[in-house]
C-alpha cells in the first residue's frame, strides 16, 4: 500500500521524480475520481479536469474517469471495477461533497478494506482527499462549505472521515492559494483542540511507501 499525498497538484521536478518512481511499480491504469468537484458547473469541472490531465502527461498513464455517482448504492459493481486499477487518483476541492459521494457509493468501505488488507495499490490524492484520511472534521468547515449537497439525497452533513492517519493534513499552508488564509484559521482551531496535524505547502507532499 502506497500513498502519495500532495497539498496541491505535483508542482516541482523533485516531487515529479518521486511520483514517477512510485508509478513505475504499477500497471499504469488510473481510476480518476473527481467527485469533490460536483458542486461546480460542468464547465468549471472540465476546466479543472483538463488542467489535471495536462499536469500528468509526463507519467504516460492510462487515465479513466470513475464517476462515483454511477455507483451510488451499488458497492459490488464499484468493487468489481476498481479491481482493474493499480492507481486510484482522487482530486481535491470540497471535502464534504467528496465524503457524500464516498458514502453513497460505499467507496469509503472499499478503501478501508484495501487499507486493512494492505492492497497493492497506489493511492494518489491531493488536497481534499488527503484531508478525509483523518478521523473527524477537525475544522474543515472554515474553508469548505459543509452545507453543499449536490446530490438528491438529503441527510445531515457527514463529519466522520476514514480514520486512516493519526494526524490531520492542513493543505495550502502559507502558499499562493486562495484557501491559505482559511487554512491558518483551521490550524489555530486544531491547536486549541490539541489535534495533531501536518501543514503542507503547495510544493510539499507526504509519501508513505
Amino acid at each position: 500500500m502506497k500513498f502519495y499525498l500532495s497539498s496541491f497538484r505535483v508542482w516541482d521536478e523533485e516531487n515529479s521524480k518521486k511520483l514517477i518512481e512510485l508509478v513505475s511499480k504499477t500497471n499504469k491504469r488510473v481510476a480518476y475520481i473527481n467527485n469533490a468537484l460536483d458542486w461546480f458547473t460542468d464547465e468549471k469541472k472540465k476546466e479543472i479536469d483538463n488542467r489535471n490531465f495536462n499536469d500528468f502527461e509526463q507519467f504516460w498513464l492510462e487515465i479513466e474517469q470513475l464517476n462515483l455517482i454511477e455507483y451510488f448504492g451499488n458497492q459490488a459493481e464499484l468493487e468489481k471495477r476498481l479491481q482493474s486499477y493499480d492507481i486510484i487518483w482522487v482530486t481535491g476541492w470540497n471535502v464534504f461533497v467528496l465524503m457524500q459521494a464516498f458514502h453513497l457509493s460505499w467507496f469509503n468501505n472499499i478503501i478501508k478494506e484495501y487499507i486493512l488488507s494492505n492492497a497493492d495499490k497506489l493511492y494518489w490524492w491531493y488536497s481534499a482527499w488527503g484531508c478525509v484520511l483523518w478521523p473527524t472534521l477537525a475544522g474543515y468547515a472554515i474553508v469548505d462549505d459543509s452545507d453543499s449537497k449536490p446530490y438528491w439525497e438529503q441527510y445531515d452533513t457527514i463529519r466522520e472521515w476514514l480514520g486512516v492517519l493519526d494526524y490531520c493534513i492542513a493543505p495550502h499552508f502559507q502558499s499562493n492559494h486562495h484557501e491559505s488564509e482559511g487554512i491558518l484559521k483551521e490550524i489555530e482551531l486544531m491547536k486549541e483542540k490539541w489535534i495533531p496535524y501536518k501543514a503542507l505547502r503547495d510544493w510539499e507532499v507526504i509519501i508513505i511507501d
